[in-house]
């Protein structure tokens, strides 16, 4: 009679080489370890936690060797989670080293721009807290700074790539249909500023929410970041599809890093240019005052006109002389 233990239990014909960690079934090959685990439902891993007695413990090695590999993983396990929470603490206070994140360091001031660019700071002294950072990056982009360890300042991986020798940009992207409302909210990492919108939207993403979309269909819109949310005025800022990157960020003002809007429509409402985006913020309040102003000197001029009517008119009465002054004369008896 032959020695059957040596056997596969799975196919009976060739010897046995492997052993399950869970049922100790024998097995030869892959073939039948995955026949075994379909056949058996079986797992393929130890139950740590199955109970075993003292006496079964004692006369296998297996049990024995099933509890030394289990407390040799919780070791490794602490152990890593130890160094993934001392790296992501480094991450985190990393950029207040970054020379590409210098506090110190203040937007460029160029005579062509330099009207355009003290509207700017003027809109994040306003909108912003006191002493918020930012600084000008590229073609006169004024990027705004948020505390370290905020979300969108851990996922802002803008900077300059030396090994394309050019500038990449974090962009959040947003997709949008005719009435704002968001449809796909999605991140892309490392885009070059060389790169054209059309170009650098992911197309696979947007036709997983839409089918059939076409790059010369899309319509871009940066997000004003001092626009109001409850109001959306001049919310949306034009960008030009087939421009690059670098020449759409031209003179804006972002928040970390740019959020655009893309969508299928063309938008007619709460859209405006970039170079009427942030002169209307920093003169509203001047206008409004001037306005005021212009109120105040029309009713002023009205009740002087009404007071010269009536005095003149009870000074015709009273038969006044011709070159009494007008100061002179008496006052106009009060209404009724």
């Amino acid at each position: 009679m032959s020695d059957t233990s040596a056997l596969c239990s799975i196919c009976l014909e060739s010897s046995a080489k492997y052993t399950c960690p869970a049922c100790t079934a024998r097995t030869c090959s892959m073939e039948c370890i995955k026949r075994h685990k379909k056949q058996t439902e079986c797992t393929g891993k130890v139950d740590q936690s199955k109970f075993i007695p003292k006496k079964e413990l004692a006369a296998s090695a297996l049990h024995i060797n099933r509890d030394y590999n289990f407390l040799l993983q919780m070791g490794r396990e602490i152990s890593v989670g130890k160094t993934d929470v001392k790296v992501n603490a480094r991450n985190v206070f990393k950029r207040g080293n970054n020379s590409n994140y210098n506090r110190n360091k203040r937007p460029k001031l160029e005579a062509s721009d330099a009207h355009l660019t003290d509207h700017r700071i003027t809109a994040v002294k306003k909108h912003f807290p006191e002493n918020t950072p930012y600084l000008t990056r590229r073609e006169n982009t004024m990027c705004v700074i948020l505390p370290d360890g905020m979300s969108r300042s851990t996922s802002n991986k803008s900077g300059y790539d030396k090994k394309s020798q050019t500038f990449t940009w974090t962009v959040q992207w947003l997709f949008i249909d005719a009435k704002g409302v968001t449809q796909k909210d999605f991140l892309s990492y490392r885009i070059s500023e060389t790169a054209t919108l059309r170009d650098a939207v992911p197309l696979n993403v947007l036709q997983s929410v839409q089918e059939n979309i076409q790059k010369d269909q899309l319509k871009f819109y940066l997000k004003n970041v001092f626009a109001q949310p409850k109001s959306h005025h001049n919310l949306y800022i034009s960008l030009d599809g087939d421009a690059v990157l670098a020449n759409t960020l031209k003179d804006t003002v972002v928040l970390e890093y740019p959020t655009i809007y893309v969508s299928t429509e063309e938008l007619t409402v709460n859209v405006v240019g970039v170079e009427k985006a942030y002169l209307e913020d920093s003169g509203s309040d001047t206008e409004s005052e001037s306005d005021s102003d212009h109120s105040d000197s029309d009713t002023d001029s009205d009740f002087s006109s009404s007071s010269n009517d009536s005095s003149d008119q009870s000074g015709s009465d009273d038969e006044a002389p011709e070159e009494l002054p007008i100061n002179a004369s008496k006052p106009s008896e009060p209404l009724a």
